[in-house]
């Protein structure tokens, strides 16, 4: 769901002002959100009636939230993980230590880039671990570089969603896994109330928009079926230019079955 642009509650900036607004968003809020939250730049797992009594409950509750997802999207030992949206390193400090994975983590904010690497060295894990100011939608790492991409409450700041999950399948290697947490907003058509609700968050979060799961999941079809034909595609033309006469020269046309 998009910001109503008519709202009290304008949506963050589109365009190339969305990433600097992001990085101002993170830089400025960096300690606040680690005194809030400790280690992680992101909410809690909570069960159903449970309410945060101190800061060790809210603690507590963002570290689960990692082994949570560690556990659902079964995260080898070892891996190497490209972690879009890393915070302050926080759950790469956990995949990087207890399942000794390598990580490499990106974020629009050069401050958590550089708290993070402080934390990473603290803990004894800066060889298992970098991290980075970059831009996920316009890096450099080569095709199939990683075993798992791992987003942790950042797709929300990213408004091209198919294009991110065309960005992670480039990285990944075949087989890889996609671990992803993220704010949703429900199927359907929302009262106004929650419209204003929406709105108000998006802006004060600097987020262009919600998806629902279903258009996540949408989304991440209809990218695999593309880039399967595409891959089809370019096998078959493999297959054809392989498939020539001798003698026929620079034009490698293929020959017919018949």
């Amino acid at each position: 769901m998009k910001a109503n642009a008519g709202s009290a509650y304008p949506s963050a900036p589109a365009g190339p002002g969305l990433n600097a607004a992001v990085e101002r968003y993170y830089d400025t809020t960096l300690d606040l959100y680690e005194d809030l939250w400790g280690q992680h730049v992101h909410h809690g797992f909570w069960d159903i009636g449970e309410r945060p009594g101190n800061d060790d409950d809210r603690h507590a509750a963002t570290d689960r939230l990692v082994r949570e997802l560690v556990d659902f999207a079964g995260i080898p030992a070892g891996a190497r993980v490209l972690d879009v949206g890393c915070g302050i390193g926080g759950p790469a400090m956990h995949l990087a230590g207890p399942l000794g994975c390598t990580v490499e983590g990106v974020t629009l904010s050069a401050a958590q880039a550089a708290r993070a690497n402080e934390k990473a060295a603290e803990l004894g894990l800066g060889e298992r671990t970098n991290f980075r100011q970059c831009d996920f939608m316009a890096n450099d790492y080569p095709d199939g570089s990683f075993d798992v991409v791992w987003a942790v409450e950042s797709l929300m700041h990213i408004a091209d969603r198919e294009a991110f999950f065309a960005e992670v399948l480039r990285v990944l290697r075949p087989g890889g896994l996609v671990a992803i947490a993220t704010w949703s907003v429900r199927d359907g058509e929302l009262t106004a109330e929650e419209t204003r609700t929406v709105d108000q968050i998006l802006r004060h979060q600097v987020m262009p928009s919600f998806s629902s799961l279903e258009e996540h999941e949408a989304r991440r079809r209809g990218r695999v079926h593309r880039d399967r034909l595409r891959r089809l595609e370019r096998q078959r033309r493999q297959l054809l230019g392989a498939r020539v006469r001798p003698g026929q020269g620079a034009r490698q046309r293929p020959v017919d079955d018949a």
